[in-house]
């Protein structure tokens, strides 16, 4: 696994709360995918984990973090399990149409 320099020391930006929402939908957009049975990303920055548990906390979302160690560093492994996927899709502003697509046939499998 090749990790750039920088990703392991990556930080949210000195952002008023307000945008927290945003910035989580821009991660998700963009490095988001399926993980176990739900949605989420893997990263190697602790804060970054850290970050987006809070969030997930705080919305009351059902997700799990699954760190692992690979050449010398904890990996962190962050996702919403996929029963709460209409919850991920109401609170954070998600616009990928691929991801999105991928989430909302997860719901329709879920309810039927």
């Amino acid at each position: 696994m090749i990790v750039g320099k920088k990703a392991r020391i990556a930080k949210i930006p000195n952002l008023p709360k307000e945008y927290f929402l945003f910035l989580l939908a821009g991660l998700l957009d963009t490095d988001g995918g399926k993980k176990g049975s739900g949605f989420g990303l893997s990263t190697a920055s602790e804060y970054l984990a850290e970050f987006c548990e809070n969030i997930f906390k705080e919305l009351e979302l059902s997700y799990a973090s699954c760190p692992w160690f690979y050449k010398n560093h904890t990996y962190h492994q962050i996702y919403v399990h996929k029963k709460d996927f209409d919850n991920l899709l109401k609170y954070i502003p998600l616009k990928n149409e691929d991801k999105l697509k991928f989430i909302n046939l997860v719901i329709a499998s879920v309810a039927q």
